[in-house]
Formats: structure tokens, sequence, C-alpha cells
């Protein structure tokens, strides 16, 4: 309509027009940055709650009360002085479109009111009425888009952040060809492994070991020796870079992941408790799992009775109505309930007590029975019982054996067991 209605006044507007556009990119620009920096910050401040959260006990005994809350006041300023700048550049949008639109209608006034008065051109007043009624037509649309391509800004960033997890590739992925039946009573195997966190820093070169199927095997050694290093490669949560890792004759990183760890039931240093019942803490590792079985986990490993007292009341965020100890036995109570051929235990008594530990050890040895079970341990006395024991040092196997002939060599592990009972006594 404006086309027919007057080419040259139309072709004016046009001229103008990426004016608007590129102010408008240039704004929308600033909202992005802003948006992302004030994302950031309150992911932050989030981090930052939950840190002071679960180091609440840390921050009372240390009388850190004003540290944290400086910390936490300078974190809300800071998203403070976004949200405002944020603010203002939204803001700045409307009337920044508004006053453009203004400066086009004030130049279709004056080149229209020109050739209404000019007989060069069949222009009249009326004809400069409906040409501007025909603009504010376009231009409150264009208002209304302009808002929400500023309000599309702030979601955009928020879904690249969800999106920026999508493209994130796994390092350790299924083998082209991978198998999903393998032996899981086997043998484990450590030929030759190399393997390192980082160039600089070798853990483990040329270790060889073997944990036979069905049996009890312990990994003792001093703190970052490599211990539950071995727990991770096994369970291939790293690739390792020269050898093999094998379970019943087949190579680990020729198994379906899914596969490979549906074979292990694991009670890790690093238990994770959500913020549920007891119950249904147990249950995790198996929904399906029937009530009498989840009931008799708990009962095995001493937990039973502070279930039934607790019912269905949640344990807090990660289990901080929890001691370590009761942690650890609802970790093992799992590991009954899994019931996998292949048991990882890494430091599974650490934090009990001797009277709770002989209960659990008595637990654990009746869920070691017919199992692959590789032992994880600084408390030597647990391992005594075990078929076979690797003596780590700095990524090297330096001795192995039973409990008997370690101690008849009078090498490091008869030291430090020595060393321990000592204390003890």
């Amino acid at each position: 309509y404006l086309i027919w209605k007057n080419p040259a006044l139309f072709a004016l507007v046009i001229i103008v027009m990426p004016t608007i556009t590129i102010v408008v990119r240039r704004i929308s620009q600033g909202i992005k940055g802003t948006q992302a920096t004030a994302e950031n910050a309150m992911g932050n401040y989030m981090s930052g709650i939950e840190e002071m959260t679960n180091g609440m006990r840390t921050v009372k005994i240390s009388n850190q009360e004003p540290v944290e809350k400086a910390r936490l006041n300078k974190a809300t300023g800071e998203i403070k002085d976004l949200t405002i700048r944020l603010q203002k550049l939204q803001a700045m949008m409307s009337p920044t479109v508004d006053i453009l639109a203004a400066i086009i209608y004030v130049l279709i006034i004056g080149v229209g009111g020109y050739m209404a008065l000019s007989p060069s051109f069949e222009m009249d007043g009326a004809g400069i009425i409906g040409f501007m009624i025909g603009m504010a037509l376009i231009f409150d649309p264009a208002r209304r888009l302009t808002a929400f391509f500023v309000s599309m800004q702030a979601s955009l960033i928020i879904l690249d952040s969800l999106r920026s997890l999508y493209r994130e590739l796994p390092t350790i992925t299924n083998a082209p060809e991978a198998k999903e039946v393998f032996d899981p009573t086997g043998d484990i195997v450590l030929d030759d492994v190399t393997f390192q966190y980082s160039e600089k820093h070798p853990l483990f070169r040329n270790v060889n070991m073997t944990f036979e199927g069905g049996k009890v095997t312990a990994i003792v050694g001093a703190t970052g020796s490599g211990k539950t290093s071995v727990l991770s490669l096994i369970a291939r949560l790293y690739d390792v870079s020269d050898g093999v890792v094998t379970i019943g004759g087949t190579a680990v990183k020729d198994l379906r992941i899914d596969k490979l760890r549906q074979s292990f039931s694991v009670v890790a240093q690093d238990i994770v408790i959500f913020n549920s019942s007891i119950y249904e803490n147990i249950k995790y590792v198996r929904p399906d799992a029937p009530e009498d079985e989840i009931w008799r986990a708990a009962e095995l490993v001493g937990i039973d009775q502070l279930m039934r007292d607790r019912g269905d009341a949640p344990l807090g965020p990660k289990g901080s109505q929890l001691s370590g100890g009761q942690k650890q036995r609802i970790a093992i109570a799992r590991a009954f309930l899994r019931s996998a051929p292949i048991l990882l235990l890494d430091e599974a008594t650490s934090a009990l007590d001797q009277r709770t530990e002989e209960r659990v050890r008595g637990a654990i040895q009746e869920l070691s029975k017919d199992k692959t079970t590789i032992m994880v341990a600084h408390r030597l006395s647990t391992v005594t019982h075990a078929d076979h024991i690797y003596v780590l040092d700095e990524g090297t196997v330096v001795e192995e054996g039973t409990h008997a002939q370690l101690m008849e060599q009078e090498g490091l592990y008869a030291a430090m067991f020595n060393a321990q009972r000592s204390s003890y006594g």
C-alpha cells in the first residue's frame, strides 16, 4: 500500500529503516553478554551457598561466619549490579525504536509536505496522512516484535547453557562392535598396564595384577599409591594408556559400558546420599527390589532400627542428618541389594567404630560369598582374611601374597601392620 501510495517516500523510509536494525542488534548483543555474565554470577552464588551449607560445621568451629557473610554479600552485590545493568539495556530498546520512528515521521512530514506544496508531485495533505497511518500500522507490531526479541535474548542464553551439556563429548565410549556378553565371574587381570592422570605425573607403569574370580583380593598401601585408581580402571572410569584390563578374558574396552558396570556392586569412599528416606536411598540401586530384600539388606548392616525410627523422613541435603558411619552402612546395604557378581570395596569400613566394624565385617564376608571381591583398605586388620593381598607403593606392586606370607617377608606390609597394631594397643 505504501509503495503504491508514494514510491519515492517509501524509498526514503527504507533507507532509514536499517538504522533501527543496527541499533537493535547492538543493544541485543549487550543484553546477551550481560545475561551470560549474570547467569555465571548466579551459578557461583549458588555454589557458594552449597559449599557453605555443606561445610557449616567447619565454618562455625573456625569462627569464619564473618568471612562467609562477606563472601555472599560480595556475590549478591555483583548479581545486583549485573541485574541493574541488564534492566537498563532492556529498558533502552523500546525508547530507541520510538525515537527512530519519530525521526522517520519527521522525514515523512518534511519531505511529504514539500511534495504536497510542489506542483511537480501528485501528493496532497490527505495522501501524507494516509501514508503516516500506514507507517503506524507497521511500527506498532514492530515495537511488539522488538519487545519479544529482547526477552528472547535471555532465554537464548539459558538455552545455550543447557545445550552445552549435550555438546560435551564423553571420553569413555563404546567400541564400534562392543560386546554385551562376557563372563563376570572370571579372573580380572591388569596386564602390563600403564596409566597416568597427566603426562607429567605417571601413576602406573607396567603393572601386572590378577584378581581371581570368586575370591577376595585386597589392595593396600600408602595414600596416593594408586589403590582406588585400580578400581577405576577395572570399572573403566578411565582408559589405560598402555596394556590391557580384562574380565574373564575379555578386554573391558571391548565391552558395552552399561553391561560392564551392571556387573559391579560398589561401596566407595565418596558416598552419595539423596534427600529422601533411608529406605529410598537403599532402594535407589535397584528400584524394582521387593520390600523384604530391602529390609534384609538394612538388617545385615544394622541400620534397620534407624530406618524404622525415621520412617519416611528425608535425610537432608547429601545426608546431612546422618553420621559418616550411618552413610557407610547405607552404601553397604546398597551393595547387598544389588548383589552383582563383582564387589568393589573402597575403604568400606573406614567411618565405623571397631564394634560396628566387627558386625559389618561379618556382613561383608557374607556379601563376598561366591563373588569376585576387591578390597581397598588403609586399616590392614580388615584384609587379613583376604585370599591374596597386593601392596602398592607409588603406583608399583612391591609385595603380594597372603597375610601370613607378607608377615613372614617382614617388608612394607609387615611394617605397616605392626605399626597399626601397636597404635591400637
